[in-house]
């Protein structure tokens, strides 16, 4: 029995050097490896910074689902409403069991991240070739939008890894003619992406257009088309039965976008601008190479579209891309860099393609020249990314660092029953002091009345945001009601102050 296991060891050894020998498989193991440790590099670096707003937002919000008491800051009813609850919930069974935050960041967002490279290559490999998704799968891993983002307890990371492994099953189910079990795997983990992040949801949209091109309305008449879907929404659908529950609506975040809607605002065309940002110059003008490949080899095999795997898929990615650049610029008329993650991988793709082209004609004539030329772009890009990306992710991580140790103070030296009082503090309020939370009114009458009423034991001024100017007097014009109790300084001279907690008495 010892000898056949040791047999059977000894031939997996012997595959595994056999695969390795290939020079492709060898490239994408030093991808991964590379993706894994520079991930893992800025991990350690910056496993302690503390949340911004919005990461703070989704811990209250799981701290909530832990701890009910927290429901009565009236802060996260709106949060509740516009926030979508897969991360909060999968954050809360971290802290039921007292899991650190790092921990957390490390299984909830970094390993989904490195997954995420992963998955790149193996969507680029059905859809074009195995050369090309090596160099989707480099870009990608090294791309200082996905690395800031990975070190961020945010909806993104995840959220991409989910639509990733989606758009994966979906390419496989669409070239077995939407057999049963890829397209239900597909539907499944778009319906996780959805949960996760809400605009994932133009993922779907963008299947149903290009199916719509591509297989018509033929695909009406599949039983597994029907079956897939129906099953793998089955999770966005308890979903919308959770909200319709508990706010009335099925999807509360949708009234709420509705009844503040930018329909007067000028269209987002500044949106266009991100794409340079993630890219910068040597990918963006690969980019923008890539559209015109792409669109050039569309347009003279136009006829040719349905029969010929390269132009399809050129033709997926645009569609994505192009749904997503519509929804943010006409329909939403707001964004920001991180918006633009839902066609990531047609943006990577894009840029490939046209690498894979230029290296392609370069080869003909000198593979030697070929192979130079390619380490040298994508070195450049490289580089080009880790210089801003460095940068980038180092000097934030100290950003609302003194917010962090104010509101952790609070929670050290002050009971579990005192009230904080705060603007644009409150979800630090509940997620690090674990303490109630009041917002400051914007009316000097109500905030007066509202301090008489509330009885908040605590007040924290802060220079994360601006405060009316009676916030700064009231301390000094009732220094008999309340004392100053802590500051944090953003210079070692204490000249900036960052964050002043100042502690009620006689209320």
């Amino acid at each position: 029995m010892q000898e056949a296991s040791e047999k059977k060891a000894e031939e997996r050894k012997e595959r595994i050097k056999s695969w390795l020998k290939e020079p492709l498989n060898l490239t994408l193991v030093i991808i991964l490896v590379f993706a894994i440790a520079i991930r893992l590099y800025y991990f350690f670096i910056t496993s302690n910074q503390a949340l911004w707003w919005d990461e703070a937002a989704y811990g209250s919000i799981a701290k909530t689902l832990v701890n009910p008491a927290f429901s009565a800051s009236p802060i996260l009813d709106r949060e509740f409403i516009i926030r979508p609850l897969f991360l909060p919930f999968l954050w809360s069974i971290f802290l039921r069991l007292n899991l650190s935050e790092a921990v957390t960041r490390f299984f909830l967002i970094l390993i989904p991240s490195i997954l995420s490279v992963f998955f790149t290559y193996l969507i680029i490999k059905e859809a074009t070739s195995r050369r090309t998704a090596l160099i989707s799968s480099f870009i990608i891993s090294a791309l200082w939008i996905h690395l800031f983002y990975s070190m961020r307890l945010l909806t993104e990371i995840p959220a991409l890894f989910f639509s990733l492994v989606s758009v994966y099953f979906f390419v496989k189910a669409y070239k077995q003619d939407f057999a049963f079990k890829p397209f239900l795997l597909s539907i499944l983990f778009l319906s996780f992406s959805v949960m996760m992040r809400f605009p994932f949801g133009l993922v779907g949209f963008a299947y149903i257009l290009f199916v719509i091109f591509t297989a018509r309305f033929s695909i009406l008449k599949k039983k597994s088309f029907w079956l897939g879907g129906i099953l793998g929404l089955i999770p966005l659908f308890l979903f919308f039965v959770y909200n319709t529950i508990h706010t009335g609506f099925f999807f509360p975040a949708l009234k709420d976008v509705s009844s503040t809607s930018q329909a007067a605002a000028p269209y987002a065309f500044y949106t266009l601008g991100f794409i340079p940002h993630y890219f910068k110059t040597a990918f963006f003008i690969l980019f923008l190479l890539g559209i015109l490949l792409c669109l050039t080899e569309l347009v003279l095999g136009f006829g040719k579209i349905r029969k010929n795997k390269r132009l399809e898929s050129h033709l997926f990615m645009l569609v994505l891309m192009l749904v997503t650049l519509a929804f943010f610029i006409f329909i939403i008329r707001a964004a920001e860099d991180r918006y633009l993650f839902v066609s990531l991988i047609s943006f990577i793709y894009l840029a490939s393609i046209s690498i894979d082209y230029l290296y392609g004609i370069v080869k003909k004539y000198n593979r030697i020249i070929a192979v130079v030329l390619l380490i040298l772009v994508l070195g450049i890009g490289f580089y080009q990314q880790f210089v801003f990306g460095d940068a980038m992710i180092k000097s934030k991580k100290e950003s609302y660092s003194q917010m962090k140790e104010a509101f952790l103070w609070i929670k050290d030296n002050s009971s579990p029953d005192d009230t904080v009082m705060s603007s644009f503090g409150e979800l630090y309020t509940i997620y690090y002091a674990e303490r109630n939370a009041l917002s400051i009114p914007q009316n000097e009458t109500e905030f007066e009345t509202y301090i008489a009423e509330k009885k908040p034991r605590l007040l924290v001024v802060h220079a994360f945001n601006q405060h009316p100017q009676y916030v700064y007097q009231y301390p000094q014009q009732h220094q008999l009601l309340m004392t100053t109790e802590k500051a944090w300084f953003f210079d070692a001279e204490q000249k900036q102050p960052a964050v002043i907690i100042y502690r009620f008495w006689n209320l």
